[in-house]
């Protein structure tokens, strides 16, 4: 056998070496880049107009299967080293986590911001003497997918409490984006406005919500039982309202059909 052949591999994996994770998370973000720079843009950039919500799917995918990238490549070195770390921490590629959920976040964030600026346009546009905030990209709007993919990635991202809070608060945001846009339905409904609504809102569904309690489980909080419990009593809660709200009916996405768009 080779009596150098344990140096030679801890040195090619030495700290001043770009790992394969350490590559694809640099791409990833030059991809997640782009896409926030085309957004901002909005009708000042030619390619704005082909910006599709399948070009943040596809980088959301990315960000949220990362954590795997990373634990293989962890798990080749420990083999490879025979449990020796060579200078290398068990949690040094954990910030690569962290900023690929930070990432997709970011982009789920991007995507709520423009689907508020679309419907406040929308309430607006019955008063002609209203300044409407400019539309980044009048298509462009989050769906079940996207929710998913960021709690997803969240889950693995190994931040602690704060995975249990964020997971907490996008449920939250979710519920609350399609009360305020029930309001304006009905409004319209009632009073006869002339308003047009943008598409709705994805519901949370039951992969949603199993999405968040398996984050706020991975979170490892000590109060991670308590907002567990809150997640089940919005859950009820929320079916409750689409009952009564539709004579009995349950909300068509609670049962899943809203990871269809």
């Amino acid at each position: 056998s080779d009596p150098w052949a344990t140096r030679r591999r801890s040195e090619s994996i030495s700290v001043g070496q770009l790992s394969h994770a350490e590559l694809k998370f640099n791409s990833i973000i030059n991809e997640s880049a782009a896409l926030l720079r085309e957004l901002s843009l909005g009708n000042e950039s030619m390619s704005s107009s082909t910006l599709q919500l399948m070009d943040f799917d596809k980088v959301m995918t990315e960000l949220s299967q990362f954590h795997s990238l990373v634990d293989s490549e962890e798990a080749r070195r420990n083999q490879s080293t025979h449990g020796f770390s060579y200078g290398h921490t068990k949690n040094e590629k954990a910030p690569l986590k962290h900023n690929a959920s930070d990432t997709c976040l970011q982009l789920l964030d991007e995507l709520e911001s423009n689907y508020d600026v679309i419907f406040e346009n929308s309430m607006l546009s019955a008063n002609a003497d209203s300044n409407s905030n400019a539309v980044k990209h009048p298509k462009l709007i989050p769906n079940a997918v996207s929710y998913n993919l960021a709690l997803h990635a969240l889950a693995h991202s190994g931040k602690g409490r704060r995975v249990a809070l964020d997971a907490y608060s996008i449920l939250n945001r979710m519920i609350d984006r399609c009360k305020k846009y029930i309001i304006a339905f009905e409004k319209v409904a009632t009073d006869g406005t002339d308003m047009k609504l943008p598409p709705p809102p994805p519901e949370p569904s039951i992969i949603t919500y199993n999405s968040v309690i398996h984050a706020i489980s991975k979170s490892g909080a000590n109060d991670a039982g308590h907002l567990a419990e809150e997640v089940f009593s919005l859950m009820e809660n929320w079916k409750n309202e689409c009952e009564e709200r539709n004579g009995g009916s349950d909300c068509a996405d609670y049962k899943g059909n809203g990871d269809n768009d």
